[in-house]
């Protein structure tokens, strides 16, 4: 009997392969102006308000940051700053793998190819992916769908 053997192995990028730091970059804005258990509902807050964004019509990226840190900074009672939106967003392109996933993703690809599916935006994306070590026969991002997971379009 044949061993199964998949054609693609996909993964979602942020979170799974990359240390998606978005509680970080929060901490780093805001984390002098709020205590920890404040600090803590406010990462919980912008966490819930991303997920709202991306269940919504598609936008992008850089909206969905904006959006859900604006309503974030509402409900916690501190000012909104643009600027603080795009410093995030600018920072994903810089966040590299988890310390354990290079090495099995480069094992895995010599067997099977891979594929990743992400929420992020075609122009960040590259970066991420040059940092986790191994070739992807493909990236398919939310901008090119046109939706984001867990969106039931995407």
């Amino acid at each position: 009997m044949d061993r199964f053997r998949p054609k693609y192995v996909t993964f979602d990028c942020h979170g799974t392969l990359i240390n998606f730091q978005m509680a970080e970059a929060a901490r780093d804005l805001f984390g002098h102006l709020l205590d920890g258990p404040r600090m803590d509902e406010f990462i919980k807050n912008f966490q819930g308000y991303r997920l709202d964004e991306v269940m919504q019509d598609w936008k992008p990226y850089a909206d969905v940051v904006h959006n859900a840190l604006e309503r974030t900074c509402r409900r916690n009672s501190l000012a909104f700053r643009a600027e603080d939106a795009e410093t995030i967003y600018n920072r994903i392109p810089t966040w590299g793998p988890h310390p354990d996933v290079p090495e099995g993703l480069a094992k895995l690809a010599k067997e099977i190819p891979l594929v990743t599916l992400t929420n992020s935006m075609v122009a960040q994306i590259s970066s991420n992916v040059a940092k986790l070590g191994a070739p992807f026969h493909a990236v398919l991002t939310a901008e090119e769908a046109g939706a984001y997971k867990p969106h039931f379009k995407a």
